[in-house]
């Protein structure tokens, strides 16, 4: 019956969802700051500056496969303290930092402790939780990340006039995370050690991929955004915080409706939410309009927590049939981070490959590439679908 509580009065479901808050904050929360540490390290170029956002994110990869490796040996329990006492430190200690390498060091420490416990969001719901309870509140820890992404944005830039370094207290989050886990989350229960390799299936690979690629498609938005309102002279200066704010609206609002829309949608929940983010990016590469573009936030931030509420309940059903949650979960969030990485390279190789670098480009190419999957997987199911009724046919005859 506890399940069935509502997840804010349910401490121990409250202690893991916590946990989404704090997971966004690894790079963005400090990069209103960047030209605050421009200044104070005046000898250092502006790309060797952006370090500082992307340490932490190369860094989260290594630290989910440490959170796989913890998990065995000292338990889920154990293994998200520690990793939020890496990110307290890693987070508060970059802030004290008089020498810009020793940043980049805690910075990295950072990005470790993150990339521990970004796996134990989902698996901690997985292990604690099951039914109907587990599959509405799967989408919420990306929800919580998009709310703390929307108080960030609007926070960060004024502590950050006040001084950039005060900018790194919003890391103190931490803390009452770490509370509500040491006092709310259950110790692990030993389980025997499987002398077995855990075998991993194909329709698990795919998943994983599908997390990669949903990714790259995502942060696509965030990371052209600002340069694209820019050279297009679509409003202010300002005005491309706001989209990116109502791209993390969207993705909240999602992640707490998630459920009743998967219900609806079924099998083609994926094939909605695929075609639904590459009409945000088709109209982003045709409008000159902030208010269209404000509608393709909401469909690119919408269709991302959609997907990655449908992915994550897949893997974890076919983590309890091949019995391999840690590894799972963990390949699943690595993939996430990879895809995020990969997102700018991949749309440079194909904007050289035709020789053309502006941003309608990029979209354009993106949008086609989520059409042409969209349709893909609108195919298959229907073929699946034909086949099915066709071996019922047979049989009943």
């Amino acid at each position: 019956m506890d399940d069935w509580i509502s997840p804010l009065k349910n401490k121990k479901a409250a202690a893991i969802l916590s946990i989404g808050t704090i997971t966004i904050l690894a790079s963005m929360a400090v990069a209103p700051v960047l030209a605050g540490i421009k200044t104070a390290f005046p000898h250092f170029s502006d790309t060797f500056i952006q370090m500082v956002l992307v340490i932490p994110t190369l860094c989260i990869i290594p630290g989910c496969f440490c959170c796989q490796v913890c998990c065995r040996r000292y338990g889920n329990k154990k293994t998200l303290i520690t990793g939020l006492i890496l990110y307290l430190i890693g987070g508060l200690g970059a802030g004290a930092s008089a020498n810009f390498f020793v940043m980049l060091v805690f910075r990295g420490i950072l990005g470790l402790g993150c990339g521990i416990i970004l796996p134990l969001a989902q698996k901690l719901i997985s292990d604690n939780f099951s039914g109907s309870f587990k599959e509405k509140i799967i989408g919420y820890p990306v929800a919580a990340s998009c709310l703390m992404g929307i108080l960030c944005a609007f926070c960060v830039g004024y502590i950050a006039s006040i001084h950039w370094r005060l900018a790194f207290l919003v890391y103190l989050a931490a803390f009452p995370v770490l509370y509500l886990n040491v006092k709310y989350l259950p110790p692990d229960i030993p389980s025997p050690k499987r002398k077995e390799k855990e075998k991993i299936s194909q329709r698990s690979i795919l998943l994983i991929l599908a997390m990669a690629l949903t990714n790259l498609s995502f942060y696509t938005f965030p990371t052209y955004i600002a340069l694209f309102m820019k050279s297009e002279q679509i409003g202010v200066d300002s005005s491309s915080g706001i989209v990116v704010s109502i791209l993390m609206g969207a993705g909240f609002i999602m992640g707490i409706n998630a459920v009743y829309i998967r219900n609806a949608l079924k099998q083609y929940t994926c094939t909605a939410a695929v075609l639904c983010m590459s009409a945000g990016y088709m109209s982003m590469s045709m409008t000159a309009n902030i208010l269209v573009l404000c509608l393709c936030a909401i469909l690119a931030g919408g269709s991302n927590t959609l997907l990655y509420a449908e992915i994550f309940s897949n893997i974890n059903k076919e983590a309890e049939q091949c019995k391999s949650n840690t590894a799972l979960i963990t390949y699943t969030t690595a993939s996430m981070f990879i895809g995020q990485t990969l997102a700018v390279p991949a749309l440079e190789l194909v904007s050289s490959i035709f020789c053309d670098f502006s941003y309608r480009f990029k979209f354009e190419m993106l949008g086609i590439f989520l059409a042409a999957t969209s349709c893909s997987m609108f195919l298959y199911l229907l073929c699946s679908s034909f086949s099915k009724n066709n071996s019922k046919l047979n049989k009943g005859s």
